[in-house]
């Protein structure tokens, strides 16, 4: 665990929620959350910078069936770097109080996680990033059904890692509120809707569901016949798939409709016509 903090009354607050930089009074080494970074959704890719954009709350769809996840920005104001080996994380309710599972337990649960802060001082942290699982599908469902226009759910989170030289270490809780939403909440349908001219393929989202909104091409539930002119594709049972552009000499336009490729299409994709 990190050592005693003798200065408590010179920690310096991050403008994000919960995040501590630690003191600025001697050499104790601090291990801290900084934030969630905002993830591009055509590429995920995010960067160990503190000029990083990050998200103030998160937002949550789980009829993606994806549970949320965050890129965590993490510091380290001590001597040698840190390796992120485990993180715990307690589900609240947004007035601060346990969420608690059916038989009445905190829903709290462990996960390992993975990744590395840098060297740093108290007056530059070293960074790094952590990829951390916070919600579950399951539990934002349990959310929706006690609620069904949806509620904000915190996770309150610790870091665990060790140094270099062997030291283990973990950050002070911090807490990030994400907004579950209703099924379907984050899903653009415009491009689903039957009769409507699709110029195109739908734009690359590598998190559907998570905090922006998300072609409905790219995992919104339909019933066959429901896309047209796209393609309703199976997905877990025979009655229910999601949207995408059809594929020639496959039967999942349903009715009389047949697979047109798009004129650029190298891979015989296109649209139910």
């Amino acid at each position: 665990m990190n050592r005693p903090r003798l200065c408590r009354g010179a920690l310096l607050l991050l403008a994000t929620t919960g995040g501590l930089i630690g003191s600025a009074c001697g050499p104790e080494r601090t291990f801290f959350i900084r934030a969630c970074l905002v993830e591009p959704p055509d590429s995920c890719q995010v960067a160990a910078d503190p000029a990083a954009p990050t998200l103030s709350q998160g937002v949550f769809d789980p009829s993606f069936e994806n549970d949320y996840a965050c890129p965590l920005l993490a510091g380290n104001t001590s001597e040698p770097p840190i390796e992120i080996t485990e993180a715990d994380i307690r589900l609240l309710r947004e007035d601060g109080t346990a969420l608690a599972n059916g038989d009445g337990a905190a829903r709290i649960f462990s996960a390992p996680t993975s990744g590395f802060v840098d060297t740093g001082t108290v007056g530059v942290p070293g960074l790094g990033i952590t990829r951390l699982r916070m919600l579950d599908v399951a539990t934002a469902n349990a959310v929706l059904a006690a609620s069904g226009a949806g509620a904000v759910v915190i996770a309150a989170v610790v870091l665990h890692g060790k140094t270099l030289d062997g030291e283990e270490v973990a950050t002070e809780e911090w807490r990030f509120p994400i907004r579950v939403v209703p099924h379907q909440g984050l899903c653009d349908l415009g491009p689903c809707i039957p009769g409507q001219q699709i110029g195109g393929y739908p734009q690359t989202n590598c998190h559907p569901g998570i905090n922006d909104p998300t072609d409905c091409r790219q995992g919104c539930k339909c019933a066959a016949g429901e896309c047209g002119p796209l393609a309703c594709v199976a997905s877990g049972s025979a009655s229910k798939g999601i949207c995408v552009p059809c594929r020639v000499g496959e039967a999942d336009c349903g009715g009389d409709a047949e697979c047109v490729p798009y004129p650029s299409s190298g891979d015989e994709e296109g649209l139910c016509l």
